[in-house]
């Protein structure tokens, strides 16, 4: 079992000066990394968690009543758990929007089929094979109320990125970072937080770290260095407060003990595999770590 985080950063558009609309390049702007990583739509699936409810709580926020009809893209969607996560929002009983319709924003084919194959049946939700760099390709000057991004901006967080934001986005619209964070070793400051894991528990999470992450994910590596999450918060606050055209963003917030991913050793398995620089690697490689 995992325990884990949820943070989130939510800034919005002010309406400050016309923005001109930039020609965007194709689909193979994604990260080679994230491209070779991420081709393993097995493991991710079973193995990444969904997002708090608590976090959907903010959304309100976001989509007033007085909103009317929703337009929202979910950038680099994978398959689909916040996607769902946002149509379960909008289906619920206490939505404060007419209608809407989701955009899932997703470069990796394989992804793609997951999402087509789990919302086939859902007429809100419209897949694009796109990245971060083809919002202006793919929708029209102003016409999205909110750009969501689960636990992947890291992987374009730029400046010309954030134009693209803009472009797209209507005045007063909404950019919504959300990052689940896996937990293995817990700070003392935080264990008051996570009752819920018992000594072994939290030796085990250890030694997984320990043994195998730091073995095989090596987060200080210059490669990984450049599209590491924790590492990059404090460069991430910085871009979108100097970018000038979002509100302030001046900290994180975070939903402590939120949500458990839960499982057998098979869902720690998956969610280790998940990660991109494991799915980069060889079979044999993979079939050590298991």
């Amino acid at each position: 079992m995992a325990a884990r985080l949820s943070r989130h950063l939510a800034c919005r558009r002010h309406s400050i000066r016309p923005l001109q609309r930039r020609a965007a390049a194709g689909p193979s702007n994604v990260h080679q990394f994230a491209q070779e990583g991420f081709s393993r739509m097995s493991e991710y699936e079973k193995g990444r968690p969904t997002y708090p409810s608590s976090a959907t709580k903010l959304l309100d926020r976001i989509f007033t009543k007085n909103l009317g009809a929703s337009t929202v893209v979910d950038l680099g969607a994978g398959t689909g758990k916040w996607t769902s996560t946002l149509v379960n929002y909008f289906q619920g009983p206490n939505t404060t929007a007419a209608k809407f319709q989701v955009h899932a924003v997703e470069p990796v084919v394989n992804f793609r089929e997951v999402l087509r194959s789990k919302f086939s049946s859902c007429n809100e939700v419209v897949v694009h094979d796109g990245s971060a760099k083809d919002l202006t390709r793919l929708f029209r000057p102003g016409s999205i109320n909110a750009i969501s991004v689960a636990t992947a901006f890291h992987w374009f967080a730029t400046e010309e990125v954030l134009q693209q934001f803009c472009d797209v986005l209507k005045p007063q619209g909404w950019v919504y970072l959300i990052w689940n964070v896996q937990v293995y070793d817990l700070e003392p400051e935080l264990r008051h937080h996570y009752p819920e894991i018992d000594e072994r528990n939290e030796q085990f999470l250890r030694a997984l770290k320990r043994k195998v992450v730091n073995t095989y994910h090596d987060e200080t590596s210059p490669e990984m260095g450049k599209n590491n999450y924790r590492a990059m918060k404090g460069d991430i606050l910085k871009l979108v407060n100097d970018f000038g055209l979002f509100g302030s963003g001046n900290e994180y917030q975070c939903f402590h003990n939120s949500m458990q991913q839960l499982g057998d050793v098979d869902v720690v398995i998956n969610h280790v595999l998940s990660i991109s620089s494991f799915g980069r690697r060889s079979e044999e490689e993979k079939e050590l770590v298991r």
